[in-house]
């Protein structure tokens, strides 16, 4: 069993998505010993299709593979972003979440950057269009950096202080929820669609908002413009696109395709044991 890893490091999303004030990343190195004991080689830092990103190594056509190996299993997952197509967009210091905080998650393990530019939170005010897991993570990362402020826009409207539960069960309840990182200071805005981007000198400055009603339908203008000084906007994105199952069609009945990067150990231990 190989494994063929683009980044000098295993884990996915476990290793440079999650920031390590929430899991540790010995807790992936133990995994990955066990695995090497068990007779999975790593190969990190090999590129598989298209190109090698500016590496001296070429990257391995995957018809090699197929001649060298008895079955393929695509676990690299997505990496495209959702992106915000509003004006003002390409202005400087607007960055997505999995440019942040990989970023991050490197240095703090003395990972070589490169040649990325630093993005970095520290004596900035910070905005955070979005929720979710991604959305607390780019928070917690950004006081960690020394942020000056955090602020985090949602689209969608507050939700209750305590969940209905004749109306929920069994699905997930929906309710008020505060992530550890948002309770260290960060000012949460709910109903909130950003419209436009601007600044000066090429260098965002401030967000121009609307309050939305169900539907996402502008209500009324926010009584003040978002006005941030060394600014630094992190786009909580979504990790990656995960297919709907099924969606994933291949015709070599040797290649296997997992739903998204974190499964890959999954993906390799099933396909160790059939």
């Amino acid at each position: 069993m190989h494994l063929f890893e683009r980044w000098a490091k295993a884990g996915g999303l476990l290793r440079y998505g999650i920031p390590d004030f929430k899991m540790e990343k010995h807790h992936v190195d133990r995994r990955v010993a066990q695995m090497e004991a068990e007779g999975v080689t790593f190969h990190y830092g090999v590129h598989v299709g298209g190109n090698s990103q500016g590496t001296d190594q070429a990257a391995i056509d995957p018809r090699e593979l197929l001649n060298q190996y008895d079955a393929l299993a695509l676990t690299g997952g997505a990496e495209a972003p959702r992106d915000l197509p509003i004006p003002g967009r390409d202005l400087d210091g607007i960055h997505f979440a999995m440019d942040f905080l990989p970023q991050q998650n490197r240095r703090v393990s003395n990972e070589p950057l490169g040649d990325a530019p630093d993005i970095l939170a520290g004596g900035k005010h910070v905005v955070v269009i979005g929720g979710g897991d991604t959305g607390s993570d780019c928070i917690g990362t950004s006081f960690r950096q020394g942020a000056l402020s955090v602020t985090q826009l949602e689209i969608m409207p507050a939700p209750p202080e305590r969940e209905n539960k004749g109306l929920t069960w069994p699905n997930w309840p929906l309710k008020m929820r505060t992530s550890s990182s948002q309770a260290e200071g960060a000012k949460r805005e709910y109903a909130v669609l950003t419209e436009k981007f601007s600044g000066d000198d090429g260098k965002v400055a401030k967000l121009h908002c609307v309050q939305v009603a169900r539907g996402f339908f502008p209500v009324v203008l926010i009584d003040q413009i978002v006005e941030i000084r060394n600014l630094v906007v992190d786009r909580a994105a979504r990790r990656a696109r995960r297919h709907r199952a099924g969606a994933v069609a291949i015709g070599n009945p040797a290649i296997h395709a997992a739903r998204c990067c974190w499964q890959w150990v999954l993906c390799i231990r099933c396909m160790r044991d059939c």
